[in-house]
């Protein structure tokens, strides 16, 4: 019976530790359509006043190069929602190659 009560001991012990340790994953509250879609339309802004901003510098270019920077920057909003949707951060997108790539050449044009 002694040992049962040292077992039973042990167990909650080493049953509080594992919560502490191996904390439960807490369901993220989740959000409203409306909320879901006010986060949408404020992302959306940024996402196309960051384009409006990308315009702007290529102003100055030829025409094949303008052309050629306004695919870019098309292609490039199109990978970023992408992997928007696939939950990496924007820091996490610029870091994604296939967009990095176009980045690099887009920076190239402006030169």
């Amino acid at each position: 019976l002694n040992e049962d009560r040292d077992l039973q001991s042990l167990e909650a012990r080493l049953d509080g530790l594992a919560k502490f340790l191996l904390p439960e994953e807490e369901e993220k509250p989740s959000l409203s359509l409306e909320e879901e879609a006010d986060r949408l339309r404020q992302w959306e802004q940024n996402l196309l006043a960051k384009l409006a901003q990308l315009n702007q510098r290529t102003s100055g270019l030829n025409p094949s190069a303008a052309k050629e920077a306004e695919r870019l920057i098309t292609e490039i909003a199109e990978l970023k929602a992408d992997l928007a949707s696939q939950g990496l951060t924007e820091h996490e997108q610029d870091k994604e190659e296939r967009v990095l790539t176009r980045l690099l050449r887009l920076a190239e044009l402006r030169q």
